[in-house]
């Protein structure tokens, strides 16, 4: 917490969807409007965090997402406009923590905005909080196949082999992942 001579005021805080599809290549867009309320001009970082509903691996409860510093007038306002990738939502995973993956199936979290918001607490009706968002991995994802594949591209394989790509060895992996335990791991 900086020293600041003014004070700042969230509102009416956007989210572009409230489902990011793995197959649909979108990024999550955020926009706030800040206003100084005080009588001095001053300088805000707007923080933008998530908050996980639930998920098979325990992450931080609050992570920061994106963030934006503006300066403002006495009682200027102005809109913040920040987006988030399907990939910036990857987190480590539970058998490698080296990559990053998402969770399998559907997965549902909140963005909250500022460093005091506290989106877990269920109830109450916080203008600082979005509504549930959920990221939808469909079907055919699993997470170990693409942490394992990400690992025999990162290695060199894909060029050894003509034909068969990342994308192959991710399809394969996830069509073989019931019998074979995405070779390994």
């Amino acid at each position: 917490h900086g020293l600041s001579y003014t004070s700042f005021q969230y509102s009416d805080l956007n989210v572009s969807t409230d489902v990011l599809r793995l197959d649909d290549d979108m990024d999550l867009t955020l926009s706030v409007t800040v206003r100084n309320t005080g009588t001095f001009a001053g300088a805000d970082t707007v923080l933008f965090f998530s908050f996980d509903q639930s998920r098979r691996v325990t992450p931080e409860y609050k992570r920061l997402r994106a963030f934006e510093k503006i300066e403002l007038r006495p009682n200027e306002s102005k809109s913040v406009v920040v987006s988030i990738s399907l990939d910036d939502l990857r987190f480590i995973g539970p058998r490698d923590d080296t990559h990053l993956i998402l969770q399998q199936g559907k997965t549902t979290f909140v963005i909250g905005v500022g460093s005091e918001t506290d989106c877990r607490i269920s109830g109450v009706a916080n203008k600082t909080c979005s509504q549930l968002i959920t990221i939808d991995t469909g079907d055919q994802y699993v997470d170990f196949c693409e942490a394992a594949c990400n690992v025999w591209q990162e290695t060199g394989c894909e060029q050894e082999l003509s034909g068969f790509d990342t994308g192959t060895c991710i399809y394969r992996c996830f069509m073989d992942a019931s019998t074979n335990k995405a070779w390994g791991w």
